[in-house]
């Protein structure tokens, strides 16, 4: 588990059922970024991008759509140690890292690359230490869609 920034924390899949962890970091929300993992605690707010981790345009396309409501989600009201938020996936390698990332370029960093530079120095395994980003095509659409010209990412279908 990494504090990418206060009170906003990535994780793997055991720390989304570490109860100390839960209570120690006051977590009130979960961003559950797996299409099949459980929310183990149900008394927190909960939020779920069903993306797996491929570099798929299908799986890119999900990440896209979902992306800015995750953020709003995280970000409304902004995270403190008291107001702790969550986010992971199996690994907490790829997919938890990308939306970590979009939450750093949101509050602090200029550039998509700036964010999953310091989402990298922060947590060294982040896109296997920075030379995998399974969903770049994700972070361009949401980020720089003037960039994005004819062939854009597709709405996906969401799996039920």
């Amino acid at each position: 588990m990494t504090e990418i920034l206060p009170g906003v924390f990535v994780g793997n899949a055991s720390t989304s059922a570490d109860a100390r962890f839960f209570r120690e970091n006051n977590i009130q929300k979960v961003v559950n970024c797996t299409p099949d993992l459980p929310f183990p605690f149900r008394d927190v707010k909960h939020f779920r991008i069903p993306v797996y981790d491929n570099p798929s345009r299908e799986s890119n396309a999900i990440m896209s759509a979902m992306l800015p409501a995750a953020l709003t989600f995280i970000l409304d009201p902004v995270p403190t140690r008291s107001n702790g938020v969550l986010i992971y996936c199996h690994a907490g390698i790829s997919r938890s890292c990308t939306v970590a990332a979009a939450v750093l370029r949101v509050c602090c960093c200029s550039s998509i690359y700036h964010a999953v530079r310091l989402c990298v120095g922060r947590r060294p395994v982040a896109f296997f230490g920075g030379m995998v980003l399974n969903f770049s095509d994700a972070l361009e659409h949401v980020f720089y869609p003037e960039k994005i010209q004819g062939d854009s990412l597709t709405t996906p279908r969401l799996p039920a």
